[in-house]
């Protein structure tokens, strides 16, 4: 997988992840700060890979699971580590406790 591809692919999983969490768990939920004390944090590492062979052409790879074995070809590979971290906010009321609470202080406060 290219490296542009794999951040695409994390940044969209991630959020997906988060906004069907939100609607599943009914609660407001986003990406935060990962020092955000208020948040659970994710670091995540992941191996990425350049490598050329045969035509020797080069490319950022992000690899799932390195299979090393000789079929033949020459090839030179260089793979480095990488950690994405990010936190995701959790409200701790539901989207509906929140909205009965907004509505409780509307009633509460004076006409004006």
């Amino acid at each position: 997988m290219l490296l542009k591809d794999f951040i695409k692919n994390t940044i969209n999983d991630v959020v997906s992840a988060i906004e069907e969490t939100s609607q599943s768990q009914d609660r407001e939920m986003h990406l935060a700060s990962p020092h955000d004390n208020k948040c659970i944090n994710f670091d995540i590492a992941v191996s990425a890979e350049t490598s050329t062979a045969e035509h020797g052409q080069g490319c950022i790879m992000v690899a799932n699971i390195l299979k090393i074995g000789s079929d033949g070809k020459d090839e030179l590979k260089n793979s480095s580590m990488t950690r994405i971290s990010f936190g995701v906010y959790i409200n701790s009321k539901t989207n509906n406790e929140s909205k009965k609470q907004r509505d409780d202080l509307q009633k509460a406060r004076p006409n004006r």
